[in-house]
């Protein structure tokens, strides 16, 4: 296993990352082998978010009874949109850092992600929320996931005129397949040549991506065949 490492975190970050949107954690079951087998294979890191079920307990539960915390690096996610609008706003993140806090058994997170963006909102709330979460020690370092390279840009640059820490990662869509829809709603897609502009300004800042959907949802992963035996309703 390959790893990298990423300013504010205690362990470093292994370039394969355990997502833990699986219906096993999602509905709560036990998935003890699964994660047992990511952490014995180098995979030190674990994708969750609030909006993932009862995935960040299941999480939680199987990293405090194997008694690895020390070892492993926990992101998640929160102030994402819901039925009610948009919460991207100060009050939605202490709230959801809490939760997550509570229903991973932890008192801080490695790396925070923005699970969404609000466009409508300044970058100075949120920014300075962050850095008073990390103030705190709840919140080791973070990021964005979800905002466009222009609204991360526009974020960092009000944290370096502050004297403020901004998102030292992002998390976009990054496939290898081309996608024809957002199955999502909401999400950033950097791929493709029209997203050029988005990757390169990750370049010029040495600013790490944490791809999601690198493999098209596991269109491309092998486990679907070319005879239609699949169809885009079993991957969607």
């Amino acid at each position: 296993m390959k790893y990298i490492d990423l300013p504010g975190t205690k362990n470093p970050i292994s370039r394969l990352i355990f997502g833990t949107a699986i219906n096993t954690m999602i509905s709560g079951n036990n998935a003890d082998c699964i994660l047992d087998a990511a952490f014995d294979n180098g995979i030190n890191t674990f994708d969750t978010a609030r909006v993932y079920g009862m995935s960040e307990r299941v999480l939680g539960n199987r990293i405090r009874s194997r008694n690895i915390r020390d070892k492993v690096n926990i992101i998640t996610k929160g102030c994402h949109h819901n039925n009610n609008g948009k919460r991207v706003t100060p009050r939605d993140l202490f709230s959801d850092v809490e939760a997550s806090l509570n229903e991973l058994g932890t008192d801080y997170i490695d790396l925070y992600l923005l699970h969404r963006d609000d466009e409508s909102k300044p970058v100075s709330d949120i920014i300075e929320s962050l850095n008073e979460l990390q103030i705190q020690g709840k919140i080791l370092t973070f990021g964005a996931s979800n905002w466009t390279h222009t609204r991360i840009a526009e974020a960092n640059d009000y944290a370096k005129k502050h004297n403020l820490n901004g998102f030292s990662v992002s998390s976009p869509c990054f496939s290898a397949a081309k996608r024809v829809f957002d199955p999502w709603g909401g999400s950033v897609d950097i791929s493709g040549d029209e997203n050029k502009p988005a990757r390169d300004m990750y370049i010029e800042n040495n600013m790490p991506v944490i791809a999601y959907s690198s493999l098209a949802r596991g269109f491309l992963s092998g486990k679907f065949k070319s005879d239609g035996s699949k169809g885009f309703k079993d991957v969607f």
